[in-house]
């Protein structure tokens, strides 16, 4: 990887009118100059744009910027803006040194950005269209699920940026795209980038969501508890992480996902039971290696063997 530095040349406001790729800046009233340094666009692959500024001494100012659809990654390491949606959604953002933010749309998105006169601004923007995040699942399923699923939403997410994305960006910043693969190896990073956002994102989610999201899961389980539903099928099928899925768990019911599924088997066994199964069928059904197995298991959970389910159940009744 190959790290260059570049000049402080004066940036004219004409200079950023228009970025290749779709994006558009237009600015209203603007300054004779931005600052000193550079905003660059540059097309990694058919569907991921990286868009970098690194401006020192930048003047306030007021623009329009039109963006191509798709889920957009912006990372912040000095300066602060601000960005409303024009149009029905009106998303609003507030982006300052030390944060990120993921907007997401399957439409062409216009924004008014301001920002005041600040000594230095510099920001890192990666762009991936929705073919792109489709091709992902052939890489990460997982992230490419999770990534969709914020295309689909159309929300605007802002959280404070871990020290490993912060690093990711600044290898971004400074990536001389000249030099031999080095878009190649951009492209790589940036998927690093964006695996790293959805984590972060999971991980800043409030506790309100971790609750919703365990009760989904708890519900899952309870409804098919079988063994091999392991900790990895569930994440993929909630789209979460494996460290998220057991975090989220744990905050709402105190226990890990694996005990919660033990339990719940546990119960159903004995639901089974009381309508009339024998021992071997239900422990073949919810995957025991043997009625002894289940037997042993279902004495230590309930204090009795699952054969006195059926006599003991006309004495319940």
């Amino acid at each position: 990887m190959t790290l260059r530095s570049h000049s402080r040349a004066p940036l004219r406001s004409e200079e950023i009118q228009r970025i290749d790729g779709g994006v558009r800046v237009a600015l209203e009233a603007p300054p004779p100059t931005l600052g000193r340094g550079r905003v660059e666009s540059h097309l990694l692959n058919n569907g991921v744009r990286l868009m970098r500024a690194d401006l020192s001494g930048q003047k306030a100012y007021q623009g329009e910027i039109t963006g191509v659809p798709g889920l957009v990654i912006e990372v912040r390491l000095d300066g602060v803006s601000r960005s409303k949606e024009l149009g029905a959604a009106e998303r609003k953002g507030v982006l300052s040194a030390g944060h990120a933010e993921i907007a997401g749309c399957a439409l062409p998105a216009k924004w008014l950005v301001t920002a005041p006169d600040q000594s230095v601004f510099r920001t890192v923007a990666l762009a991936f269209t929705q073919p792109e995040l489709a091709h992902l699942a052939d890489v990460d399923e997982l992230l490419s699920a999770r990534a969709l699923s914020l295309l689909s939403k159309g929300e605007l997410d802002n959280f404070i940026a871990p020290a490993a994305l912060t690093v990711v960006a600044e290898r971004l910043l400074y990536l001389d795209l000249a030099a031999a693969g080095a878009k190649l190896r951009a492209y790589g990073t940036a998927l690093e980038c964006l695996a790293i956002s959805l984590e972060a994102l999971d991980a800043s989610a409030p506790a309100s969501s971790h609750g919703t999201l365990a009760d989904r899961i708890a519900t899952s389980i309870q409804s098919n508890p079988h063994p091999n539903r392991t900790l990895c099928k569930l994440a993929k099928e909630f789209a979460v992480s494996e460290a998220t899925l057991k975090r989220a768990f744990v905050a709402k019911f105190g226990v890990s996902p694996g005990r919660f599924a033990r339990e719940a088997r546990l119960d159903l066994a004995r639901d089974l039971l009381s309508g009339g199964r024998s021992v071997s069928s239900v422990a073949s059904t919810l995957g025991y290696a043997s009625g002894e197995t289940m037997s042993r298991a279902f004495a230590t959970r309930f204090g009795h063997a699952p054969s006195q389910i059926s006599r003991d159940e006309p004495n319940r009744a």
